[in-house]
């Protein structure tokens, strides 16, 4: 997944880059991956191990294609959809050149700021359901394969009664147990 969300940041850099010139982009068209400067915003809803990963892999695979040369404002909302409001209106007041977002919550605040700036996510289960298929938006959905995993635990055993731990405040959690039932 890691690797399919870098693809789709460069290709959301490169896009950017042959369509629009904005004063931190400052016309990259053409130029390699070491020339481009400007501000990636990277934002997430909460820290937490799993969407850290995601921070961290999106820098280091970004730095292995040769993107050396960009800055990284990351910010977490704490959990707090007034805070990824701010930070979604913060990045548009820096001009960063792609807004990522990690998790349903923050991603859908850059796509509501952003009109024509690339916004790429993470970590989102169902971004139909969020309301993230617009033109500037694309990223990679965290669906969990609940069917192929129920067909699984058929196999091994069978199953009179399955339970389902879920948190109704969590949009990813509903999605799943709607799958499963």
């Amino acid at each position: 997944m890691k690797k399919i969300l870098i693809l789709l940041l460069i290709l959301s850099l490169s896009l950017f880059a042959a369509c629009k010139k904005t004063p931190t982009s400052s016309g990259t068209a053409g130029k390699t991956p070491a020339e481009i400067r400007g501000i990636i915003g990277v934002a997430k809803i909460i820290a937490h191990p799993a969407l850290d990963a995601v921070e961290r892999g999106l820098q280091d695979e970004l730095a292995a294609e040769g993107f050396t040369n960009l800055e990284y404002d990351v910010q977490s909302a704490n959990g707090e959809l007034s805070t990824a409001a701010s930070i979604a209106n913060k990045f548009a007041s820096e001009k960063v050149l792609v807004a990522v977002g990690i998790a349903t919550p923050i991603a859908v605040s850059l796509a509501n700021t952003f009109k024509d700036t690339p916004v790429v996510f993470s970590a989102v289960t169902d971004p139909a359901d969020a309301g993230l298929v617009r033109p500037n938006v694309t990223g990679v959905s965290d669906a969990t394969p609940v069917k192929a995993q129920i067909e699984l635990a058929l196999r091994l055993k069978p199953i009179k009664t399955l339970g389902h731990i879920y948190n109704a405040g969590e949009a990813n959690s509903v999605v799943n147990l709607h799958i499963l039932e």
